[in-house]
């Protein structure tokens, strides 16, 4: 069941490492968004435009955007029209929440901004190696701040 697969990853997180989930999120992430460039509806694009918008205003009222950045993360996987990809990512982005939470106070929300206006134009232009670099930079940017965030607090990854 989705639940069952749910607590299966949190487990798995806790075993493997934050840093190998993040590895193949990275490498699931840009693929998505290199065949959203390609594959996608105009209407998967507003979709994916509207979503960055819904970050963005989130973030600078300074409020928690992870509800509006899973949306545009999994709007992208959607557009790439890859059923088997989407529900991968959706339940590994899924699953993330609690540390996403406990860096978001740490992170730099306007990079993250920037990085989604970087993305969805690519997409929006059918630029599939412009959207596959601007999601690898944003993911990597994104898993070395939480990095950062994560061994302060604890020393460990």
């Amino acid at each position: 069941t989705i639940q069952s697969l749910g607590k299966d990853l949190k487990r798995a997180i806790a075993e493997w490492g934050l840093l190998d989930v993040f590895e193949v999120r990275l490498l699931l992430e840009t693929n998505a968004a290199e065949r959203a460039a390609r594959r996608a509806t105009d209407e998967d694009i507003k979709a994916i435009a509207d979503a960055a918008l819904a970050v963005e205003r989130k973030a600078l009222a300074g409020k928690s955007y992870f509800s509006e950045n899973l949306r545009f993360h999994l709007g992208i996987a959607e557009a790439s029209h890859n059923p088997v990809l989407a529900h991968s990512l959706a339940s590994i982005i899924g699953n993330l929440r609690d540390v996403r939470e406990a860096a978001t106070l740490q992170l730099h929300e306007q990079d993250d901004i920037e990085d989604h206006r970087k993305i969805v134009k690519a997409i929006q232009m059918r630029r599939a190696g412009a959207a596959k670099k601007a999601m690898r930079e944003h993911l990597a940017r994104n898993t070395r701040e939480i990095t950062e965030v994560i061994k302060a607090g604890s020393g460990k990854v």
